[in-house]
């Protein structure tokens, strides 16, 4: 039974109220998180993958649901031929710009709504008239002359200087803007280490590539599985939940400081330390389970994916005069409708 977001409630046509009810509440959940992380599930099969073992039914218990949602999103299918390298100069600098552009386009479409609802109210109501069309000028005048903010544009110059400060090293690598999101992955595999010497205690564990998406443009980072990973009990990290969530531990203040004032350098030097320096004291999961259980992943999918493999993604963010490298080093994919 292969039920989509487009024909799952005709499967429960014939439930009782009660049963219907709580299917209903169950998809409005599983709706809302793929909306908070930016998932598109058009596609998904969603009686295998949150399927109650009855009938067409879905699982009602939301932590159970979350577990199946990210591990759909980390453990698909994906690309491991080759990774598409986006050079910081010049095609991260129109990305970078195409934020501006996007916050410009958002208030405009406020404005537009605006001059929209205060016309149509001067239409309705006579008394009102003057008053709303005057109100509607304004904001057509505002709309005429709406330019990036000094904020907007101080930030986006502070992510570019310090982007490249960053790159100068030699832990990250390959940034990509999509959508709201900055992408960078590391730029070799991931050794943690743990040493205790009066303990007698000196392990290390490679946990493959990493990748972090930033939400620039609110407060969010999360950290995924990459290529050549681990994983035991869905973790890959022992300061990372499943759902790519960081634990930042006695440096959480300061990280969410960083996070929101766009401090992309002293993030990710702090990110660093965390990833590579395993903490006994609050791990998500002990690093010697993961070295004695850990199993390897399939390679990444979903938007890891499309970050990194989507090539019409990328010639979207390339300027026309450019040539793709990637035109002759990476093969197209078959469509196949099941893999989602």
């Amino acid at each position: 039974m292969r039920a989509t977001l487009s024909n799952i409630e005709k499967h429960w046509s014939n439930c009782p109220p009660e049963l219907m009810r709580s299917n209903q509440s169950s998809l409005n959940y599983i709706r809302d998180v793929a909306a908070r992380t930016g998932t598109n599930i058009a596609r998904w099969n969603l009686v295998a993958v949150f399927g109650s073992g009855q009938d067409a039914n879905l699982k009602t218990d939301h932590n159970e649901i979350n577990r199946l949602f990210f591990a759909k999103m980390g453990n698909g299918e994906g690309n491991d031929e080759q990774d598409v390298v986006v050079s910081l100069d010049p095609l991260l600098r129109n990305s970078l710009k195409s934020w501006s552009d996007r916050i410009l386009n958002d208030q405009r479409a406020q404005l537009e709504s605006q001059v929209r609802s205060h016309t149509d109210n001067a239409r309705m109501n006579y008394t009102r008239y003057e008053n709303d069309l005057r109100t509607a000028a304004r904001f057509m005048q505002q709309l005429e002359n709406i330019r990036p903010s000094e904020a907007t544009t101080q930030r986006l110059a502070k992510v570019e200087k310090e982007l490249e400060e960053v790159l100068n090293g030699d832990f990250w690598c390959d940034p990509i803007v999509t959508d709201n999101f900055l992408w960078l992955r590391t730029a070799s595999d991931l050794i943690i280490t743990e040493r205790r010497r009066s303990a007698g205690i000196d392990m290390q564990f490679n946990a493959g590539l990493l990748a972090v998406r930033w939400n620039i443009t609110g407060t969010e980072l999360r950290v995924f599985p990459y290529k050549r990973n681990k994983r035991h009990r869905e973790l890959y990290h022992p300061h990372v939940d499943r759902a790519g969530v960081v634990c930042w531990g006695d440096a959480a203040q300061l990280a969410a400081q960083h996070l929101q004032n766009w401090n992309v350098k002293d993030l990710l030097l702090i990110l660093q330390s965390l990833l590579v320096n395993y903490n006994a004291a609050a791990p998500y999961i002990q690093l010697n389970d993961l070295i004695a259980h850990g199993t390897p992943m399939r390679a990444s999918t979903g938007s890891l994916r499309t970050a990194y493999h989507d090539r019409d993604a990328e010639k979207r963010m390339r300027r026309e005069d450019e040539p793709d490298p990637s035109e002759d080093s990476i093969p197209d994919e078959p469509a196949d409708p099941d893999d989602i």
